[in-house]
């Protein structure tokens, strides 16, 4: 299990899986217990009021994994299949924003990328359509209301 969050400097980045930066953007409070949805709510938070905050985006358990439930041992639990279906909803995320795992950067600038190819239902859809909260999550009913 992660020991601890990173800070957000750019010396100790925030470790954010990449198809956690569609989720923060979705989030609306429902989670798998009430510290992961505490600890969710104050990584918004900060990446929200802090301009300079710095993401390290990574494709494994991450700083919102870290209070989740079903993380055993830096790996989803939830199911048999759910650790190597959320990792390639994290390598769907990279390929299509043009990034590398490990990719280092300010949240402004990240989010400006994602937010440039996830504009339409098709891109997202490839992303979460096996997602169980897609229902829940503001971001995908704000995309798939969109007329294309």
């Amino acid at each position: 299990m992660l020991t601890r969050p990173g800070t957000g400097n750019s010396s100790n980045p925030l470790q954010i899986r990449a198809h956690h930066l569609l989720c923060i953007q979705g989030f609306q409070g429902h989670g798998y217990s009430r510290e992961f949805e505490e600890n969710m709510w104050n990584i918004i938070e900060n990446i929200d009021n802090v301009s300079s905050i710095y993401l390290k985006i990574i494709s494994k358990c991450d700083d919102i994994c870290y209070k989740c439930p079903h993380n055993q041992d830096e790996s989803c639990t939830e199911s048999i299949k759910s650790n190597n279906r959320i990792v390639k909803m994290d390598e769907a995320v990279l390929e299509k924003i043009g990034i590398n795992e490990g990719f280092i950067e300010k949240s402004s600038v990240i989010f400006e990328k994602v937010n440039s190819v996830f504009k339409n239902i098709n891109n997202l859809q490839e992303v979460c359509s096996n997602c169980s909260w897609h229902t829940q999550c503001l971001y995908y009913q704000k995309i798939s209301s969109k007329k294309i």
